[in-house]
């Protein structure tokens, strides 16, 4: 009897947890609850899921756990490095999804105020930022701190890292509640942007209703376009047709031939997009050979 009723509790826990609403925790022990020493790791292969150092030749500096909390001792009277990578607090191997949204959070505090370096992303090749290189630079002061940072994956990678960098200042840093959790799926954005519209910093957000297909209606001055997701350049797609086309990732600026209001469609599964001249409509002018990439 007391078999059964054990299963169907655990039963119950588990369907409470997979709902959906229920944020899942990637990182282990963020509380530094059981970590009991952070290995100092120089070279391949790193440990997944667990907390290790990282440091520069001739760094002076040690990370240990005081009553649930993460010090990284970095002494005044120490090297710590002319860089703030040469001081780093890492966990990796945690698995994301796709097109899911994500909260980092972490409490801060240092012996004096100073600046230090934020990464979750990419390990390897081209060390991309999930939560946008204007995350990297942070600053700690001398009272505890709770950084939160909510960020979308349009794009995964085969091995992620979360890095605190702490090079380059001599001013001993402590972290505890380290947490990065999954909020769920979300329906991606899909902007078009170039020297159609307002150049290639601000995005004009198209219209969805089931997350794949995409209209806008709006005015492109003769210039040229491509579309991204999320406002990010970690997925784009451009192409060498117009007024009509598919897309490749990461393709060639499209190019606008005639000015006018259009009718712009876009599939996100399969990158076909359309430009409908409704308004304002030139002749048409096909121009060949005229692809910016």
């Amino acid at each position: 009897m007391k078999t059964k009723i054990f299963i169907q509790i655990i039963a119950v826990i588990l369907f409470v947890a997979l709902l959906p609403g229920n944020a899942q925790e990637l990182l282990t022990d963020g509380g530094f609850d059981t970590t009991t020493e952070i290995p100092l790791v120089t070279g391949d292969p790193s440990p997944d899921n667990a907390w290790y150092l990282y440091q520069s030749p001739y760094v002076t500096a040690s990370a240990y756990i005081e009553s649930g909390i993460c010090v990284y001792n970095i002494p005044a009277d120490g090297y710590p490095g002319d860089y703030t990578g040469d001081i780093q607090l890492i966990q990796s191997g945690f698995i994301l999804q796709q097109n899911h949204m994500y909260r980092l959070s972490y409490d801060v505090r240092a012996d004096a105020e100073r600046d230090y370096g934020l990464f979750l992303g990419e390990a390897g090749g081209n060390w991309n930022s999930l939560i946008g290189y204007d995350k990297y630079d942070q600053h700690a002061t001398t009272e505890w701190q709770t950084v939160v940072i909510d960020f979308k994956t349009p794009l995964i990678f085969p091995y992620h890292k979360l890095i605190f960098e702490l090079g380059a200042f001599a001013v001993t840093t402590y972290f505890d509640n380290i947490s990065l959790t999954d909020l769920g799926p979300y329906t991606p954005s899909i902007g078009i942007l170039g020297t159609s519209l307002s150049g290639w910093d601000t995005d004009v957000d198209m219209q969805t209703a089931d997350g794949i297909h995409y209209t806008l209606q709006q005015y492109l001055a003769a210039g040229m376009v491509k579309f991204r997701q999320d406002d990010t350049w970690l997925v784009n797609w451009g192409g060498t047709e117009f007024p009509s086309g598919t897309g490749s990732s990461y393709g060639p600026n499209i190019m606008v031939t005639n000015p006018g209001t259009y009718d712009i469609t876009f599939n996100r599964e399969t990158a076909e997009y359309s430009f409908t001249c409704i308004d304002n409509c030139s002749a048409f002018v096909g121009i060949a050979g005229m692809v910016v990439g």
